[in-house]
């Protein structure tokens, strides 16, 4: 039976019939599946594209199984990642070691194709069911919500200010400096990747710093919707209202994927009106200005331009050059000014692939020993641009 979701598996395997062959099957089960040939390419792939579950063999160029498995079993973020052994060493010894390694399976071959993908919808459906626990006991009871804090390090001292973004950073700043007293509420927009989230988190930070971390209400769209949603059901809205007035600032990513339904976009109205009346700062993201945000309701999106409207784009190449020496600064990655000034005018995708490249570049150099160098780079971005998913890095 077909799968409902597009769960991506790894296939880790030099042998290009077996990957084939294993990718045919999987696929044909709705699976999202990409391929490895090599044990560093491997750890390159996962951290970069992080699947849900990777079929590993052990015998691999480069780098073998049993040395992954070491290495995704030290990082924090692949400490719970799903592998099955899939080797041709099936010795009991060999099935033992790999599992005190820390695989989840192990798979002897030759195989049966229709084992193997039993083995995955066993080992996806068991993580699953687990994840679905974990989230479930950590749920807030009703009324409770705990909203994230921002990441710290996204803070206006580390934000890159250019031509493209200098209107959105003064006014995040002035909001973040006197919330609730100019442009209320302020609504940033722009393509994916190119400093919204991280202007919202600044503003976010500053006031934390300022008033406290308890007087900021920082959310995505889709736990705003579902706080609201729960306020609804559990008829505790008037509460949630009377809530805010903790509040000084109410900040919300990606606000175009507020709820269609109409009854749940007057709450949130609601709220919006509630805390604007009361003085109490919003600010919101989204991909596209307010006018064509047309799932909105017309009182929401006439809400949105009261304040002010402003635009981030896409940074130019000198910018760009600065954005990536900050942040290979900041990270630690060894990559030369002249690395940084080609890959900043070779690649004008948005900025969070932008960086997502440099770090693999730095990864590269660090895995083969290699000094980054241009063929290095262009060999990072044609990768990125087989894969067809560049702002996954």
């Amino acid at each position: 039976m077909a799968m409902t979701s597009r769960e991506s598996i790894l296939i880790v395997d030099d042998e290009p019939n077996i990957r084939m062959a294993m990718k045919v099957a999987l696929e044909r089960e709705g699976y999202a599946v990409s391929e490895a040939y090599d044990g560093r390419d491997a750890l390159r792939s996962i951290f970069s594209d992080k699947p849900d579950l990777v079929l590993l063999d052990i015998m691999l160029p480069a780098m073998n199984g049993y040395d992954v498995t070491i290495k995704l079993r030290e990082d924090d973020r692949t400490r719970r990642l799903p592998i099955i052994m899939v080797t041709a060493k099936g010795q009991i010894t060999d099935r033992i070691h790999g599992l005190d390694l820390g695989a989840d399976d192990y798979i002897s071959k030759p195989f049966d194709l229709r084992e193997l993908v039993a083995r995955v919808h066993a080992m996806l459906r068991r993580r699953a069911t687990e994840e679905s626990a974990a989230a479930q006991a950590q749920r807030p009871r009703p009324g409770t919500t705990k909203f994230p804090t921002p990441a710290p390090d996204l803070t206006f001292e580390t934000f890159v200010v250019g031509p493209s973004n200098r209107e959105a950073y003064e006014a995040a700043m002035a909001v973040a400096t006197t919330p609730g007293k100019l442009f209320n509420p302020l609504f940033m927009y722009g393509d994916a990747g190119i400093g919204k989230s991280h202007l919202l988190a600044a503003i976010g930070n500053r006031v934390a710093r300022d008033h406290g971390a308890d007087k900021v209400m920082y959310t995505s769209s889709e736990l705003f919707h579902e706080t609201i949603r729960e306020a609804i059901v559990t008829h505790r809205i008037d509460s949630l209202l009377s809530s805010l007035g903790r509040y000084v600032v109410l900040l919300v990513d990606d606000v175009h994927f507020l709820s269609r339904t109409r009854s749940q976009q007057d709450r949130t109205l609601e709220v919006f009106m509630e805390l604007y009346d009361r003085a109490r700062q919003v600010a919101v993201c989204s991909d596209r200005p307010p006018d064509q945000l047309n799932d909105l309701t017309e009182m929401i999106r006439t809400l949105f331009v009261r304040g002010k409207v402003v635009n981030l784009d896409v940074p130019t190449p000198y910018h760009r050059g600065r954005i990536l020496r900050s942040v290979c600064e900041r990270n630690g990655w060894d990559v030369p000014e002249s690395a940084l000034i080609y890959l900043a005018r070779n690649l004008t995708a948005n900025v969070r692939t932008l960086i997502g490249v440099a770090k693999r570049v730095a990864a590269e150099s660090t895995l083969t020993g290699k000094p980054v160098s241009p063929e290095i780079i262009d060999e990072v971005i044609a990768q990125v641009h087989s894969i067809g998913r560049p702002t996954n890095l």
